[in-house]
């Protein structure tokens, strides 16, 4: 919250038409974004989806999770501009010292970087239905 209270005015508006609006900077055009000029993304995880919840516990991040989930629908919608979209990107199971223990489990582990070679390609490839949603690596909707 903190960092769409102090970055959101840096997202294109309708009330002034900036070089970012049209899609330029220093010259040179914006790659990959479609017809959206601004995209925020947000990390989330698919245990902060309430109707995904079949195993309960991990009270707190499954509470963190689901507000952030939120805060991607409620940004999305307040969006100062038609050319902005708010979504939120679940990287997968990542071998990190956060999954330590799911290692070897059959979890289906992502490589950081494969993660994020393929959250980054989401992001390029969104378009309208994308916003105010949550969206995992595989492109799939993380629900509400």
């Amino acid at each position: 919250m903190l960092l769409f209270k102090h970055f959101s005015s840096f997202l294109p508006s309708n009330s002034k038409q900036s070089s970012f609006e049209k899609g330029e900077r220093e010259g040179e055009e914006y790659e990959g974004l479609n017809e959206h000029k601004a995209i925020w993304a947000m990390m989330s995880a698919r245990v902060g989806s309430v109707s995904d919840n079949k195993k309960g516990g991990w009270y707190s991040y499954r509470s963190s999770k689901a507000a952030v989930n939120q805060l991607v629908k409620s940004f999305h919608l307040h969006s100062t501009s038609s050319t902005t979209m708010v979504l939120g990107l679940h990287p997968g199971t990542v071998k990190t010292d956060l999954s330590k223990d799911y290692w070897g489990k059959g979890e289906g582990m992502l490589e950081k970087e494969e993660s994020a070679e393929k959250l980054v390609e989401l992001v390029r490839q969104a378009d309208e239905k994308f916003g105010g949603k949550v969206w995992d690596y595989k492109r799939d909707e993380v629900l509400p």
